[in-house]
C-alpha cells in the first residue's frame, strides 16, 4: 500500500469517527475529547511528515498544512451537522497535535540519520 492509499484510509476513517453521531459519554474525563483531537490529527500529520520521499522544512510544512486543513474542515462540517457542533478548542487542539507530531517525526528523522 503506497503513502497516498494510507493516508487516503486515514483520511476516510478520520471523517467517519468525527463526524458520525455520538453517544452520551457521560463520565468522560473533562478535555478528554480534547486529547483525542490531539492524537487524530497528530497521527495524521506523522503519517505524512513521515513517509515524505524527503525529510524537508517544506515536507514539515506541507504535512503541518494538510493536518491543520484537515481540522479545519472538520469542525466546518460539524458545524453544518444537527447532531454535532463546531468547537475552535477543538480545532486548537488539532493545530497542536500536527506541531507535536511534525516536531516529533523531525527529531526521529534526526536522530535516526546521525545514527
Amino acid at each position: 500500500m503506497c503513502i497516498r492509499d494510507r493516508v487516503a484510509a486515514y483520511l476516510l476513517l478520520l471523517l467517519a469517527a468525527t463526524l458520525a453521531p455520538v453517544p452520551d459519554v457521560g463520565d468522560a474525563p473533562s478535555g478528554f475529547d480534547k486529547l483525542v483531537h490531539v492524537g487524530l490529527f497528530g497521527g495524521l500529520a506523522f503519517l505524512i511528515y513521515w513517509f515524505e520521499s524527503e525529510p524537508t522544512r517544506a515536507g514539515a510544512v506541507r504535512a503541518f498544512g494538510w493536518a491543520t486543513g484537515a481540522a479545519l474542515l472538520i469542525e466546518v462540517l460539524q458545524g453544518l451537522l444537527p447532531f454535532r457542533n463546531a468547537d475552535l478548542i477543538d480545532f486548537l487542539a488539532g493545530l497542536l497535535g500536527a506541531i507535536l507530531a511534525v516536531a516529533a517525526g523531525a527529531a526521529l528523522r534526526s536522530k535516526r540519520a546521525s545514527s
